[in-house]
């Protein structure tokens, strides 16, 4: 039986150009897992099942008006998911969206690509298992949508649905199908569903009268888990949303300041590109990384990576079309010391007003700060790639007018460590020399300690003897952004002293210096 199911529906469904697979289970369900990628498509069916030939066919059907109808693209769906997240939190603002995307794509196929029998034996299938009044009121409002009114009649029949509460859900109907006056032509009708820009009003409505239904309820609701929920939170697609609302200068309304901030640096962080080319012994190696694109009045064309093709307005080319190049830095001369063991990690942050301006490119703070967050982020990602990560311990002291330390932090506590970056101070430059040595009297370990400035700490002479010495006992490299100070002749050679010409090299000095230490 399957294998005729199967032989048919791959032989007669034009848009499908993948491999299907059907496999039989004993439960009375339907799930499907579907690879946009290269179309693969897996089904489990309940072997006594009826109708398995609608049912398989549907929920392919089902599952590629996703991606072609609604929500379409990341973008949409997280829009249509900050509405939902004022009315709902949490798993049930997903549960409810996903229920208003399939209003429209079931409406979409019903019309469309007919009989689309299978969806409607699937409700019956819930509805006989389940009490949930929210998914009640889910299904008749589909078949309101697809005005099949004795279909409606059938179900209260069926299910014995004439109780008080199931008026009260299809007057509720009535109501929203009143407000969204659709128009009664169906080809009219998918039209208006399929135009993103009527989703808001559609949904807004939807979703007073869901707050009246909703019982928490959460069983499947149309037959399958959409690939394109689980496909929107990967952290590439989320990373598509988070810029699409930077550049808006807005945070999404269902992240807080430090989810996505936390977030954001995650992303960028690690896309830091590092080519080793072998040079001197003890030297870090010279090194490409970053990406910066192409400009005519900087680089030559044998600089140009052709495979970075990119939209930019302001490109020197024709059609708005540039590259990226791998732009280069020198080497640094290191002063490596015999480790003992693996070193904790301190990182001691200038936070004050010089850091944070200009603020360009709708960073979320100013370039430099900004550039140093990535840094830090790319060496916590370097930690963890290695293996390092959960043996080691964290410590943050940011400064400004004042200087604040995290203390020692086990792996499982860096979310503290990112809390307090996310808090610059923004005011003058001075340094509490005092509060680094209790720190580092705090901890026995061995430490590698990145130290990193802008401009001249404004007490450093009254405190450039115990600094000095307190950092000349660890692993310190001193990274001194924008123009040295007068510190720069005092502490050059003393240790790793390394001058960051553009704030954008930080990060993968950053890096190297990691390497250096725990590779």
């Amino acid at each position: 039986m399957i294998r005729e199911i199967f032989e048919k529906i791959d032989k007669n469904m034009e848009f499908f150009g993948g491999m299907l697979k059907v496999f039989e289970i004993e439960e009375n369900e339907i799930r499907a897992e579907i690879s946009l990628k290269d179309w693969k498509i897996s089904i489990e069916i309940g072997k006594n099942l009826k109708n398995k030939e609608n049912l398989i066919r549907d929920v392919i059907l089902h599952e590629v008006a996703h991606w072609k109808i609604c929500p379409k693209d990341i973008i949409n769906h997280y829009n249509l998911f900050e509405i939902v997240y004022k009315y709902f939190k949490g798993e049930d603002a997903n549960y409810i969206l996903n229920a208003f995307e399939d209003l429209i794509v079931n409406t979409y196929n019903k019309f469309e690509n007919p009989p689309y029998e299978g969806q409607k034996e699937f409700f019956k299938i819930q509805i006989s298992k389940n009490i949930s009044k929210f998914y009640k009121f889910f299904v008749i409002l589909n078949l309101y949508l697809w005005d099949e009114k004795e279909s409606i009649k059938e179900f209260f029949k069926d299910f014995n649905l004439n109780k008080k509460e199931d008026f009260e859900i299809l007057r509720d109907i009535e109501e929203i199908l009143k407000s969204w006056n659709l128009p009664s032509n169906p080809h009219q009708k998918i039209s208006y569903i399929k135009n993103s820009s009527n989703w808001k009003k559609l949904l807004i409505k939807f979703l007073e009268k869901c707050k009246k239904y909703f019982d928490f309820i959460k069983i499947p609701l149309s037959g399958f888990e959409s690939t394109f929920e689980k496909e929107s939170k990967k952290g590439e697609n989320i990373e598509k949303y988070l810029i699409y609302k930077l550049k808006k200068g807005k945070i999404p309304d269902f992240l807080s300041k430090f989810e996505f901030l936390d977030i954001y640096y995650k992303i960028n962080a690690p896309l830091i590109f590092v080519k080793m080319i072998h040079k001197e012994k003890f030297e870090i190696p010279l090194l490409k990384y970053g990406k910066e694109k192409f400009d005519i009045n900087e680089n030559s064309f044998f600089e140009i990576n052709w495979k970075t093709l990119f939209f930019d307005p302001f490109s020197p080319f024709k059609n708005r079309i540039n590259f990226y190049v791998n732009p280069f830095n020198h080497g640094i001369y290191i002063k490596h010391p015999f480790k003992k063991s693996i070193p904790d990690i301190l990182f001691i942050l200038d936070s004050s007003g010089s850091m944070l301006t200009p603020n360009l490119n709708n960073f979320p703070f100013g370039e430099k700060y900004h550039n140093a967050i990535l840094g830090i982020y790319a060496v916590l990602s370097f930690l963890k790639k290695i293996g390092v990560a959960p043996y080691i311990k964290y410590s943050l002291i940011q400064f400004s007018s004042k200087t604040i330390s995290t203390g020692w932090l086990n792996y499982y506590e860096i979310k503290e460590l990112k809390k307090r970056i996310f808090c610059p101070e923004g005011s003058t430059t001075k340094f509490d020399v005092d509060l680094l040595e209790k720190t580092l009297s705090e901890n026995k370990n061995e430490k590698f300690i990145l130290f990193i400035t802008d401009s001249e700490i404004f007490n450093f002479y009254k405190i450039k003897e115990k600094l000095i010495q307190l950092l000349s006992e660890n692993y310190t490299f001193f990274f001194q952004m924008g123009k040295p100070g007068s510190a720069y002749k005092v502490l050059k050679n003393k240790f790793n002293y390394i001058k960051v010409e553009k704030s954008s090299d930080l990060y993968g000095k950053m890096i190297e210096a990691s390497k250096n230490v725990y590779l």
